[in-house]
């Protein structure tokens, strides 16, 4: 879940696509603070999402070369080998090109919200009372 809004910043910085980082809730004092990650669109988060899908598929790949290497050299394990260190090539190469964390900037928000109620929807919601982020758009 994220929201969609334009938001010009005091630098003049346009964003579209807006999600939460990561919250943190104070007991004593009931307030939550809300780490709000800015994007310039929701494509922008989509490629950040593949990038981290890559690091997945990636660990899987250096799992089954070490296996390989564990195994007898055949010229099929060879050959698999190759295959193998070619895609993890690959796989770095692309993460190379992206940058792990593409939000522009974050902005730190605090809401005093009440404990029993904390979920990302109701976190969400409570944010779309805000004039910043008033009228925005569930994506």
């Amino acid at each position: 879940m994220a929201m969609h809004k334009l938001i010009k910043n005091e630098k003049g910085v346009e964003t579209t696509y807006h999600r939460i980082g990561s919250f943190n809730f104070n007991a004593d004092t009931k307030i939550l603070i809300v780490k709000i990650k800015e994007y310039v669109n929701e494509s922008i988060r989509q490629i950040e999402k593949e990038s981290f899908n890559h690091e997945n598929t990636k660990q899987e790949k250096y799992g089954e070369l070490n296996s390989l290497m564990d195994m007898e050299r055949t010229n099929e394990v060879n050959d698999k080998v190759i295959k193998v260190s070619n895609e993890i090539n690959k796989l770095n190469e692309i993460d190379m090109l992206i940058e792990e964390d593409l939000y522009v900037y974050e902005t730190e928000i605090e809401l005093f919200i009440d404990e029993n109620r904390l979920s990302r929807n109701i976190i969400y919601n409570e944010l779309k009372k805000l004039d910043r982020y008033k009228d925005s758009k569930d994506v």
